[in-house]
């Protein structure tokens, strides 16, 4: 005998794999947060510039949308966050420049991939 599920039955299992899903995402920026010390302050960060930070700490890291969504700060919009630089054991003045690094890298690896390589060509004696 096969049982055949309900539109609505199939619905509420999906959320739940969802609301399963978000509360591993939660629980991995909650931790982040304390792991680091990340606390509301004055010092201000970029947002892509912690976001960075997180992707390389994290085994699986959400979207940036998500993930300032999530983090636990009064202080904080798209583009900065703002951070007690006292507390956090993050080195926050280093952040910058190891963004800057991985953004040159990949522009560096995108403009090789688009330069053509010049290859000599064999000349035809008739």
């Amino acid at each position: 005998m096969t049982s055949k599920l309900t539109d609505e039955q199939l619905a509420e299992i999906a959320s739940q794999g969802l609301d399963e899903e978000f509360d591993s995402d939660s629980f991995d920026i909650r931790y982040y947060q304390e792991q680091f010390r990340i606390q509301d302050g004055s010092f201000r960060v970029c947002t892509i510039h912690l976001y960075y930070h997180y992707e390389n700490w994290s085994t699986n890291p959400i979207r940036i949308g998500v993930f300032l969504d999530m983090l636990t700060l009064s202080r904080k919009n798209d583009r900065y966050l703002f951070l007690d630089k006292a507390v956090c054991n993050i080195n926050l003045d280093k952040l910058l420049g190891s963004y800057v690094r991985r953004e040159k890298e990949a522009a560096k690896k995108e403009r090789a991939r688009q330069v053509p390589s010049i290859k000599p060509s064999a000349k035809r004696e008739d």
